[in-house]
């Protein structure tokens, strides 16, 4: 697979990202959707699109067994908002019904080389290359709730989409600016409740000193203009 600019790995995301969501919509089937996450590492070298309903968040939370600042914390940081707390979506009982159009390693091969030749002819460092990957992760989702794929009106505010880097410092940043660029009013407000008050006024506290510092995790700029 050959990426010659980030327009043309977004437009990769949007077919893989599809596909994907169109199994999941088929395997919980009966279930409402209320989060849909593309996942990547801190690499950037591929992403995957992950989902989450209602029925199968509210039998992981549970009854809290401890309670307290810490203990909400906690839990909407990672059983909450953490893809990897998610039920798969593919299992041996639950193959992937969908062929993508290019394989793993065919996508990590074109996106390394991608890579290597931006990084060369811009002159940048990984760091900006990873803002730009990023947002065309960002961009793709945002083609994908242009085409209602996410729902339409009442039905869309009811998920929350966003774009989560794992094995990162910059995981719960890049958490918190993907919310704000993707999601309606509504859903925002469903994610921001999910945290203490107080947890959520410090997030954001350290998110504004990590911007100052080190700027943007996603970039500002449309992949189309990368």
């Amino acid at each position: 697979m050959i990426f010659n600019n980030f327009a043309d790995l977004r437009a990769h995301f949007v077919d893989d990202a599809s596909l994907t969501l169109s199994d999941a919509k088929d395997r919980f089937r009966g279930e409402s959707i209320c989060s849909v996450a593309l996942r990547t590492s801190d690499d950037v070298m591929g992403a995957s699109l992950h989902c989450d309903t209602v029925e199968r968040r509210a039998e992981r939370l549970g009854a809290p067994s401890k309670k307290g600042f810490l203990a909400v914390l906690g839990r909407a940081l990672t059983l909450e908002w953490c893809t990897e707390e998610w039920d798969e979506l593919y299992t041996p009982d639950a193959p992937r019904k969908s062929t993508p159009r290019i394989s793993y390693k065919d996508e990590f091969n074109g996106l390394m080389k991608f890579q290597g030749v931006w990084q060369s002819k811009h002159g940048c460092s990984f760091r900006l290359f990873r803002k730009h990957a990023l947002r065309a992760m960002v961009d793709a989702l945002a083609e994908l709730d242009r085409q209602g794929k996410f729902g339409a009106s009442l039905e869309r505010e009811k998920v929350v989409v966003f774009v989560e880097i794992t094995d990162s410092y910059d995981a719960y940043f890049c958490l918190l600016e993907s919310v704000r660029m993707l999601n309606p009013p509504a859903a925002r407000r469903r994610f921001n409740r999910s945290f203490p008050f107080l947890m959520w006024i410090l997030l954001n506290a350290c998110y504004g000193v990590h911007r100052l510092l080190r700027g943007r995790v996603i970039a500002g700029i449309s992949s189309d203009n990368a």
